[in-house]
């Protein structure tokens, strides 16, 4: 059987390209099995909604019991902490507590902020946190990070084309 010329160039080349999309498609699924399994073991949460009864119950009874020996000593009670303002005195001591000016701002670590938003989030997490200089550095480092990763995966990402087409 004659075929015209250049058919079976047309033919090698269709499979070819078969043959990638194939092989992307592939890796695709590959991956998006990955970073399912990756967030889903990140979303067992079940913890955090069941407590002990036990515990808790325990707790407040040493509260009941030191509130009862404060009473039972004539010391000062709560009633009288409350009238004269002992706890808004001890929360103004509180806002300059080391623990409560590492906290990260909304909740997120400022890496985060700087890996997912880009510039946007070093500006977000310095604002967020009132102009806490370590988050804002924090994020800058997550923003370094991700712009590494993403060249690298780039960089891979044109050699494995560079190096699939110079073999046909």
């Amino acid at each position: 059987m004659n075929y015209p010329q250049g058919y079976a160039f047309a033919i090698c080349q269709t499979n070819h390209f078969n043959y990638m999309k194939t092989t992307l498609l592939r890796y695709f699924f590959v991956c998006s099995l990955v970073l399912t399994s990756v967030f889903n073991s990140f979303a067992d949460g079940s913890a955090d909604f069941s407590y002990d009864c036990a515990a808790i119950e325990a707790d407040f009874s040493e509260l009941n019991e030191l509130e009862e020996f404060v009473e039972s000593k004539n010391f000062i009670s709560l009633s009288e902490i409350t009238e004269q303002e002992f706890i808004l005195a001890s929360l103004s001591r509180l806002s300059h507590s080391p623990m409560l000016m590492i906290a990260d701002p909304m909740g997120i670590p400022g890496f985060w902020w700087g890996c997912i938003f880009g510039p946007i989030g070093i500006a977000l997490a310095y604002v967020l946190s009132d102009k806490d200089q370590y988050q804002a550095r924090q994020a800058l480092t997550g923003c370094i990070i991700n712009g590494v990763v993403s060249l690298g995966i780039v960089v891979v990402y044109y050699l494995w084309i560079l190096t699939y087409f110079s073999m046909y």
